[in-house]
């Protein structure tokens, strides 16, 4: 009987040894299938981007969404977006609107 045991956890333990991958891109792989998609959505979004703590773009916009994906994560903005560039009195120098139609 104790041999008998023995016996099956060698077997198992060889098995589940051999089974194991350490292969980076098959790990990947795998995560990515399991892993779903998720979004986030945001309403009526304002993004403020700095530099050396100055305020240097501002971005609105109605809807953002930001895809977490593991390979590719983005954000899209599906109703328009606009973008405001200042100078280092914060006063506006450039601007960009984009509408979704």
């Amino acid at each position: 009987m104790n041999l008998m045991f023995k016996y099956m956890v060698a077997v198992l333990l060889c098995i589940q040894y051999l089974a194991c991958s350490n292969e980076i891109k098959e790990i990947d792989s795998f995560i990515n299938e399991r892993i779903r998609t998720q979004v986030e959505t945001g309403k009526n979004i304002r993004i403020i981007y700095s530099d050396s703590a100055l305020v240097r773009v501002i971005v609105h916009a109605p809807v953002m969404e930001r895809y977490t994906s593991f390979t590719e994560p983005k954000d899209e903005f599906p109703k328009g977006i606009l973008v405001e560039f200042l100078d280092g009195n914060k006063k506006y120098s450039a601007g960009l609107r984009q509408i979704w139609l």
